[in-house]
């Protein structure tokens, strides 16, 4: 009973756990990426522990090289100088630290290849996880798109307005910009028959103004009985058209006769 119980609640929590990831899949890229970076820490700190290991057995081969090279050279030495035991223990001990030596170099050579394969996988790993990452993103990003665009369709599908309420919104905001050039327009031709109207004005009263000035400056010049430089040549040529010259009587007549002698 409990069993079974059991069992529902975690389909129950299984299904809503799979529509959590059917809604969100970004969550699920994340969780897996720091997952692999969970991973990638242990490989990195496993590949430096083989690193280490070799590090080690490298170190102890070079001793027990040196140590037999040592080894070697005082076996020589007591048998030239006649001392066979001591030539017999250092002969024993070199060759269990030649057997040592050969032992170390065969798991140099195993711990050297497990540390290479180990590099190549973690780096093929790597290498493999980054291109699914970049597919799945590509293809996350493609059904974004799908989906956005399959909404658009839908909803120009289910558009419940008319295109004749767009032509009539249309045709209202054509009418108020129309209103508004036209207003402007006004204002402007209005302006401008303003300022002609001012210009037409402004000559008109200076052509008055200097009118008023002739004629007050003529009527200063009668009172005082002068006359203008352009009036006295006028009157000159009035008075030679007029008045008969001083001679006139002495040139009437026939030629050579003077009207005041009667000759």
């Amino acid at each position: 009973m409990f069993s079974r119980i059991a069992n529902l609640i975690r389909g129950f929590f299984s299904l809503f756990i799979s529509g959590i990831e059917r809604e969100h899949p970004e969550a699920l890229l994340e969780a897996a990426q720091e997952d692999f970076r969970a991973k990638m820490a242990q490989a990195r700190d496993a590949l430096a522990n083989s690193a280490g290991l070799v590090s080690k057995l490298q170190g102890q081969i070079r001793d027990q090289q040196s140590q037999i090279t040592q080894i070697t050279a005082r076996i020589t030495a007591n048998v030239k100088a006649g001392n066979t035991a001591v030539a017999g223990e250092l002969a024993l001990r070199l060759s269990t630290l030649k057997a040592d030596l050969a032992r170390n170099q065969e798991q140099l050579k195993i711990a050297e290849q497990s540390y290479q394969t180990a590099v190549k996988q973690v780096s093929m790993a790597q290498t493999e996880f980054q291109k699914k990452m970049e597919q799945l993103k590509t293809k996350l990003n493609q059904a974004k798109i799908n989906e956005a665009l399959a909404a658009a369709t839908s909803a120009s599908a289910n558009m419940s307005f008319k295109i004749g309420d767009l032509g009539d919104s249309l045709g209202r905001v054509d009418e108020i910009l129309t209103d508004r050039v036209a207003k402007a327009e006004g204002k402007v031709r209005a302006t401008g028959d303003l300022v002609a109207a001012q210009s037409v004005e402004l000559g008109m009263k200076e052509e008055e103004q200097k009118a008023l000035a002739d004629q007050a400056l003529a009527e200063f010049m009668a009172s005082q009985g002068l006359s203008l430089p352009g009036a006295k040549v006028a009157e000159g040529a009035g008075a030679a058209t007029d008045a008969p010259p001083a001679d006139a009587g002495k040139q009437m007549g026939p030629a050579g006769f003077d009207a005041v002698s009667g000759k």
